[in-house]
C-alpha cells in the first residue's frame, strides 16, 4: 500500500493483492474523514407582524458537528420598497442555535422575509496561517463616491 506525499493518505498499489483493496479503501476513508467539511443549511420564511426583530431556532443533526460551527444567515426581500433586513446568529452549539432577523428601520413592519442559513464546522488552523489585516472605511473603496 502506498501513501500520498503531502498528507500521507493510503491507497492501493497496482501490485497489491485484490483482497487488500478493501483495507486500503477503509484506511483512506479513515484518513480523509477528519478533513471532510461538516455542514448543514436551509431556508425559511420568517413572518414579521408589526415587529422590528424576530428570531427562530435552528437544530443541527445529532453528531454532525464536533464543535460549535460557524453559523451564517442572510435575508432576501423581493418587494421593491425601502425595507431592508439583516440576520445574525446567536447561542450556537453543536446541537443548534438561533437566528435573529432585524428590520433595518425605526418602525415595526409587516412582511415575510426569506432567510437562508448555513452552518460550517471550521477546521482548526495553526495561528501561523492566520492573516491580520487592517479594516479601512468603506469611503476608501475604489470607486466610492467622495
Amino acid at each position: 500500500m502506498g501513501t500520498t506525499p503531502a498528507l500521507g493518505f493510503p491507497y492501493p498499489e497496482d501490485t497489491d493483492p485484490v483482497n487488500q483493496g478493501a483495507r486500503a479503501i477503509k484506511a483512506l476513508a479513515t484518513a480523509v474523514e477528519p478533513y471532510a467539511p461538516r455542514q448543514a443549511g436551509g431556508a425559511v420564511s420568517v413572518h414579521f407582524e408589526l415587529e422590528k426583530e424576530v428570531w427562530f431556532p435552528i437544530t443541527f443533526p445529532v453528531g454532525l458537528f464536533l464543535g460549535a460551527p460557524l453559523l451564517l444567515a442572510t435575508t432576501r426581500w423581493y418587494e421593491p420598497s425601502a425595507l431592508a433586513f439583516s440576520a445574525s446568529a446567536a447561542q450556537i452549539t453543536t446541537g443548534g442555535g438561533y437566528v435573529v432577523v432585524t428590520a433595518v428601520r425605526d418602525a415595526a413592519v409587516y412582511a415575510d422575509v426569506r432567510v437562508d442559513w448555513w452552518a460550517l464546522e471550521v477546521l482548526p488552523r495553526p495561528a501561523a496561517d492566520l492573516v491580520v489585516v487592517e479594516g479601512r472605511p468603506t469611503s476608501e473603496l475604489p470607486g466610492a463616491a467622495s
